[in-house]
């Protein structure tokens, strides 16, 4: 039998994050899938808000046309990317232990924190929900479109006029980066749906590929998320935030999501818990129950309203 061809994008980050399942499915199964890298829509246009780019999944569409085509067996995904429905034919087939879920910020000048910072200092942010979340508790900030792979983006906080950027720690764990950051507390910033999880995607019915690679608490958690983000119809223009964790001594999964205008002006919260025995739908019905408290919000609705014309 032929090598299995993992598919991936080409970014150092996107880079580790295949060579790390790929190393996984080795230990599992003996063999380590070929990788095959992939340029996406988002690859292309590192200019571009986010917002503005008009495909769904501008990061993870291309793979997984290539895995739909036959072309790779498996797709490698940093989860938030990923859209909160795959096309017809593509399942999630696992996922790996989520690394750290925070922000983090690196400051222009070292030891400076985001309370710290003098009012009308200029953060870079490519998110909307870093942009809203810090706008929220700092409203005299100001803040800039970041684009590019990891390097640029930490290079970035060294440009004139620039005070400092906001980034996934997980990313700078994985990439090893040792550069001084204040990591963000999730009650400031509560994180994107499914940051610090990556996600094995795979044709439906071959699960069994991957499956033994999967960690069964992050399925939870991602799970959930993802129906949240679903039931919202959420994506690049829209900030919106979820945060799932396994009760130990329950078992139970609680769910904190927001949404929020690009200002942080108006920002809505809610939380909820799966109760029963553990099972796929429950965890997918948290994620729901809290997204309909927020569109049964007078507020909650017309944010998603305001963001979505």
């Amino acid at each position: 039998m032929s090598a299995l061809k993992l598919g991936t994008r080409g970014s150092p980050l996107a880079l580790f994050q295949a060579r790390l399942v790929r190393d996984r499915i080795r230990r599992a199964s003996g063999t380590a899938p070929e990788i095959v890298v992939i340029k996406t829509a988002g690859d292309s246009d590192r200019t571009t808000p986010l917002e503005e780019l008009g495909e769904v999944g501008i990061f993870t569409a291309a793979i997984d046309r290539a895995l739909l085509a036959g072309d790779v067996d498996i797709a490698v995904h940093s989860l938030k990317d990923a859209p909160s429905s795959f096309e017809r034919g593509i399942a999630l087939g696992a996922v790996l232990e989520r690394e750290d879920p925070r922000d983090s910020f690196l400051p222009a000048r070292e030891g400076e924190t985001l309370q710290t910072l003098p009012p009308g200092a200029v953060i870079a942010t490519g998110s909307l929900r870093r942009r809203a979340l810090l706008l929220e508790r700092r409203p005299d900030l100001e803040t800039v479109e970041l684009r590019g792979n990891m390097d640029r983006r930490i290079e970035k906080r060294n440009d004139a006029g620039i005070d400092g950027v906001i980034l996934a720690e997980a990313a700078m764990v994985r990439l090893e980066q040792t550069i001084p950051r204040e990591v963000i507390a999730i009650d400031r910033m509560l994180p994107a749906c499914c940051q610090g999880i990556i996600g094995i995607t795979v044709r439906e019915g071959e699960e069994a590929i991957v499956s033994a690679v999967s960690h069964e608490q992050t399925m939870r958690r991602a799970r959930a998320e993802r129906a949240f983000l679903r039931m919202l119809d959420g994506g690049c223009r829209v900030p919106l935030a979820a945060h799932s964790y396994v009760d130990d001594a329950t078992g139970a999964l609680v769910l904190e999501g927001l949404v929020a205008d690009r200002d942080g002006r108006s920002v809505v919260r809610r939380s909820g818990r799966t109760t029963g025995m553990q099972s796929v739908d429950s965890d997918e019905a948290v994620g729901e129950d809290v997204a309909r408290t927020i569109l049964d919000d007078e507020e909650g609705a017309a944010l998603l309203r305001a963001m979505r014309s």
